[in-house]
């Protein structure tokens, strides 16, 4: 995935810029409800590519900068997945727990109604 272009005071800064992008295209899925839980895999991606670009640019302080920005970008974005996949966790686990809790509620008032009405024939037969 290194790209090499010409040597010299023109040279680009591409892997630096793509780890940016990546980056804020994972901030941008974010925002996006029901989808923002994947934007951990882009800001993942941004990240390793901020490193890479980090540890061949050791000397060139500019390009440096940039792959760090990227790291930090990246490293926001997947903080802010995690808040928002432990929310959805958190959520989905209180959901599912009144759940099982009115289910267990409507098992035990329907039982409760079965033993009722035996006991009611059971008397009324036992009377006769």
């Amino acid at each position: 995935m290194f790209i090499k272009l010409k040597k010299g005071k023109k040279e680009k800064k591409v892997m630096e810029v793509i780890s940016i992008i990546i980056s804020i295209v994972s901030l941008i899925i974010l925002i996006i409800p029901k989808v923002g839980t994947i934007a951990y895999i882009p800001a993942v991606i941004g990240l390793f590519l901020g490193i890479i670009a980090v540890s061949i640019n050791k000397e060139d302080k500019s390009r440096k900068k940039l792959g760090i920005i990227g790291i930090i970008i990246s490293a926001i974005a997947i903080f802010i997945c995690y808040i928002v996949i432990s929310k959805a966790t958190i959520k989905a686990n209180e959901t599912f727990a009144n759940d099982l809790q009115k289910s267990i509620m409507n098992s035990m008032q329907s039982t409760k109604l079965d033993v009722n009405a035996d006991l009611t024939t059971l008397n009324a037969l036992i009377n006769k």
